[in-house]
């Protein structure tokens, strides 16, 4: 059985709690915002995971959509950074150069 992602699970709850109603002791608005914070709290999670680990490891078809909401509602015309070129990397200060430590 293929395990489903966090965030996958919880909105499986989500829609359940809005078909079916709480629980009698619970209020359904209490219910519905503590499960949309632990939804959003959990895609930000599993976002965060696939930019550190990288884009293969996303486990979640929920972070990729996220992903990919952002970069459609990014302002028109903003180009992604620029790498820096070699001759501009930051050099240490005051560490003697190769020909210096030759002679």
């Amino acid at each position: 059985m293929r395990r489903l992602p966090p965030s996958v699970q919880v909105r499986q709850e989500l829609h359940r709690l809005l078909e079916r109603g709480a629980d009698a002791e619970a209020s359904v608005v209490s219910a519905f915002v503590e499960l949309a914070i632990r939804l959003v709290a959990q895609q930000l999670l599993e976002a965060e995971q696939a930019d550190v680990l990288g884009a293969g490891a996303a486990t979640s078809a929920d972070a990729k959509a996220s992903r990919d909401r952002a970069t459609a509602t990014s302002p028109a015309g903003s180009a992604p950074p620029r790498a820096r070129s070699p001759s501009r990397s930051p050099r240490c200060v005051g560490a003697p150069s190769r020909s210096a430590q030759a002679s």
